[in-house]
């Protein structure tokens, strides 16, 4: 997508742009946005209309993990991070919104299946439960680390004054994240991650200066 030519509402014809086909085709943040955005309404709509079958809930929410995987990989490439965990310091605040919506439907999903009877006790015990679960504790863990990495980018691009292309939708992954830690310290008192609960606190109080909302 030619974010000039949205810009000016010119017409031209652009080619469809699904995240299972183009997930690796190089296109513009406001596209990338809008993607996330689409896949966390699949994630909310999936938590909101529960199916009867417990099975194919189950392999709904692993096929939402995949899929939303398969977008933060294509999406750490797009911006020039390093590695899948080093992120590099050339990183487009442009994409920080598209970031954030991911984590927020990474965090959705997996709270939503890291206890056992999170579809009522008629799905425990069985393969697919037992295998989201696993895949939801292992994936918050590390939506964690990526959002406490994410909120150090947005620190020090607060801190050198170029807040101007940020948006409030970043805000909600840094307090669910903020929010989940703090409850996993409290009941696991493993403070493995209390210093990423801290930092990440530190830049919503750093957001509070343009959002009020941040601060609360």
């Amino acid at each position: 997508m030619d974010e000039d030519i949205w810009d000016k509402g010119d017409f031209v014809v652009i080619q469809p742009l699904a995240v299972s086909e183009y997930a690796t085709l190089r296109t513009s943040a406001f596209a990338r946005t809008c993607q996330a955005s689409h896949l966390l309404s699949h994630v909310l709509r999936h938590l909101n209309e529960r199916s009867d079958d417990v099975k194919t809930q189950y392999h709904e929410a692993m096929q939402l993990h995949h899929i939303i995987d398969t977008f933060r990989h294509a999406l750490n490439q797009e911006i020039g991070n390093i590695s899948d965990e080093i992120y590099s310091s050339g990183c487009s605040i442009s994409h920080f919104t598209a970031m954030g919506i991911c984590y927020s439907a990474q965090i959705a999903l997996y709270d939503a299946y890291m206890c056992a009877d999170a579809d009522g006790m008629q799905g425990v015990g069985i393969p697919e439960q037992f295998e989201m679960q696993q895949v939801a504790i292992s994936g918050i863990k590390g939506t964690f680390v990526r959002i406490h990495q994410l909120a150090s980018m947005i620190y020090s691009s607060v801190q050198a004054g170029d807040i101007s292309r940020l948006s409030p939708l970043i805000t909600d992954c840094l307090y669910q994240a903020a929010l989940l830690i703090q409850a996993y310290i409290y009941e696991t008192q493993n403070n493995e991650y209390t210093q990423k609960m801290t930092d990440i606190i530190e830049t919503l109080k750093l957001l509070k200066g343009r959002w009020t909302v941040s601060g609360e």
